[in-house]
């Protein structure tokens, strides 16, 4: 019977601790309504057997079935189990029928002969199948809903659901066995264990409360057993003195018993602080195991933040030290860039999250720390549909991405990163401890992350800087490069000039012109090869005179000189550059020279000048073609720069000036003899 009553009691008053907890939440009222149908359900079984009444025993069985069918209706809303509002009306107006059939005699009691306490001895009516039946389709769908939803769920609220799938199961498979299943077989002598194991049910509740943070009562439940316990030994203690001290010291006068009662309130004055932090360590450890010191985390915390300038280092070694030492599977900082969120730092034994640009818009809107499950409770009290719908998403995206805190870090309404904590370690939600941690940390967070962000922007600034001048230096280098080589390209013509202007001989013309090909413009050498249209071929009038142009020309077989190239198409390059007056580049000497020349010998020169390219060019004299200059050198032809063509270019226009002087001066010569 104390068993009962003490049973009746705990669910009352958990039901009254729930529903003070948040009286706005519909989950925390269904719940306060169950524990007060089931209270009046154990009570009515109490006062059945003390009483022998069967007013009593038809009360049991009418307040089982309001218990029964708010208990699903509590374990649909806690599931989330997504039903249409006409099942929850038919529940419970199915409950309330029954309710009323038990009063009726005959119906679901035909004959009741003794009444004791929790059961009775009799004959069940035709209506208790039915009863049977409903209460049967009540609980065992109860199991299911609570089975399904726990396998789909993950994280904390798998291990919330787990303890009540226990105590779920548990409770509803002994009520049936003992009330409904062994009575239609007429075995109702075990009908009195049915009240008994609802504390099965309670006590898994009670579980999943204090470690797991289901209706986020834990504080109070916790602190209710251990003033509980300390009330229990003040009392036994403050009993057995007084009892001990009447025995063995004689404390009959009045005097006595008021030393009595002093002394043992002194001590229990003295003792009873002390009492409590033993017992307060030891419900902590029961019902806050591997609690964390938040005050030395704090320290760390900062060190990191303070210590570290990097951003990205920064961030890495913050989210590393929060995973490993508030024990969170995964921890991210996402930051903004162009206007878009990306990770920066990831720490946990999880894949990284993929975010949406409506979950971040989500956040930024909202603009403060958000727990994935308040939210989650928050939405019923929402009306807007549109809102709940955004919500709905949210919470989704957050779900499949195993996020279940979300902590933007604030400076002046403008979030400069957002920090995503995944489930903990442990299963148990984010308490208020952690939620006052993070309040505290977010401030230094957002000082941190700034003054990287200023020490980033003044690194970037310096680089920009620092290229801008590099880039200034290297135009002003190349300027002045361009400028030595305009210089050096105006010094070398000049020299040319001059130096062809004071002959009149045209052999000797060219061949200076040959020679400076490689003294003044620094190239291997060069040949000028002009037309003889009498014969329609082209000669060689100059060739680079120089030690080494002279060690090579002893491997020709015949004369250079003697050597011709028919004007005619596809002979050689050299006579298409004459044919087409445009210029040619070519890696090879024997695509101008061969034929006439050998192809094999025109390798081995080139190989012995270390020759990579050459350029043909056409000589004009009075718009007419005249010729072809022949230009080594030792780079490749893509490495042939606008000033060497330009250089190259204005020496043949200067080949084909001075032959059009020379040839005016010869005719001139002739007829002023």
């Amino acid at each position: 019977m104390i068993f009962l009553i003490s049973t009746a009691l705990f669910s009352f008053i958990l039901g009254v601790y729930v529903l003070f907890k948040n009286t706005k939440n519909t989950l925390h009222v269904l719940f306060f309504i169950l524990s007060i149908f089931s209270t009046f359900w154990i009570t009515t079984n109490v006062l059945a057997g003390l009483l022998s009444s069967l007013f009593w025993i038809k009360g049991a069985y009418a307040f089982g079935s309001l218990a029964s069918a708010m208990a699903l209706i509590w374990n649909l809303y806690l599931t989330r189990w997504r039903i249409k509002k006409l099942y929850y009306y038919l529940i419970i107006f199915s409950a309330l029928s029954f309710f009323t059939l038990p009063y009726i005699d005959g119906l679901i009691l035909k004959q009741v002969d003794f009444v004791y306490l929790g059961g009775f001895v009799g004959e069940l009516g035709p209506i208790f199948p039915f009863y049977a039946a409903f209460q049967f389709v009540l609980l065992m769908f109860m199991v299911l809903v609570t089975f399904l939803a726990y396998r789909w769920s993950v994280g904390s609220k798998k291990e919330q659901l787990k303890y009540v799938f226990i105590g779920v199961t548990t409770t509803a498979l002994i009520v049936l066995t003992v009330s409904f299943i062994l009575p239609l077989f007429g075995i109702i002598r075990y009908t009195y264990l049915d009240s008994p194991s609802f504390i099965i049910f309670l006590s898994c509740i009670t579980y999943s409360i204090t470690r797991h943070k289901l209706m986020d009562i834990r504080l109070v439940i916790t602190r209710s057993i251990l003033y509980t316990i300390l009330v229990v030994l003040v009392a036994t203690f403050f009993a057995l003195v007084v009892l001990l001290a009447g025995r063995y010291f004689g404390t009959d006068t009045q005097v006595s018993n008021v030393a009595v009662y002093l002394v043992v309130s002194a001590i229990i004055v003295l003792f009873l602080d002390p009492v409590k932090r033993v017992f307060a360590r030891i419900t902590d450890k029961i019902f806050y195991k591997d609690k964390i010191d938040y005050q030395q985390v704090l320290q760390e915390v900062a060190s990191v933040l303070a210590t570290e300038i990097d951003l990205e280092k920064l961030l890495q070694k913050f989210v590393e030290k929060l995973a490993t030492r508030l024990k969170i599977k995964k921890v991210s900082v996402w930051v903004p860039t162009n206007n878009h969120f990306s990770t920066i730092a990831f720490a946990g034994i999880e894949k990284k999250a993929d975010i949406s640009d409506g979950f971040i818009d989500f956040i930024v809107k909202i603009k403060k720390s958000i727990i994935i499950e308040d939210l989650l409770r928050s939405k019923e009290n929402v009306n807007d549909l549109k809102i709940q719908q955004e919500i709905d998403n949210f919470i989704q995206e957050a779900e499949v991405n195993k996020i279940e805190l979300i902590l933007p870090v604030m400076e002046e309404q403008k979030i400069n990163a957002l920090i995503f904590c995944g489930s903990k370690q442990s299963g148990d939600f984010y308490s208020s401890d952690e939620i006052n941690f993070f309040d505290l940390l977010m401030p230094q967070v957002s000082t941190a992350v700034r003054k990287s962000q200023l020490y980033k922007d003044l690194q970037e600034l310096n680089f920009s800087l620092q290229a801008k001048v590099e880039e200034r230096t290297k135009s002003l280098r190349q300027a002045n490069q361009a400028l030595e080589e305009r210089n050096k390209y105006l010094t070398t013509m000049q020299v040319v000039t001059n130096m062809i202007s004071r002959n009149l001989d045209i052999k000797k013309v060219n061949q200076q012109i040959a020679d400076s090909i490689a003294t003044e413009l620094g190239y291997v050498g060069g040949l000028l090869i002009f037309a003889d249209f009498n014969e329609n071929v082209l000669k060689l009038e100059a060739i680079t005179q120089n030690n080494l142009t002279r060690k090579i020309l002893p491997l020709l077989p015949l004369d250079p000189f003697a050597y011709k190239a028919p004007i005619r198409e596809g002979y050689n390059l050299g006579v298409q550059t004459f044919l087409t007056g445009k210029i040619n580049i070519s890696e090879k000497i024997a695509d101008f020279l061969s034929p006439p020349v050998d192809k094999v010998i025109i390798e081995t020169i080139q190989r012995f000048l270390n020759v990579k390219s050459v350029v043909c060019m056409p000589v004009f004299s009075e718009g007419e073609i005249i010729g072809v200059i022949q230009f080594f050198l030792h780079i490749d032809p893509d490495q042939i720069s606008s000033l060497d063509k330009e250089t190259m270019t204005a020496l043949t226009n200067q080949v084909g000036i001075v032959s059009r002087n020379l040839k005016l001066y010869n005719t001139l010569q002739k007829t002023n003899p």
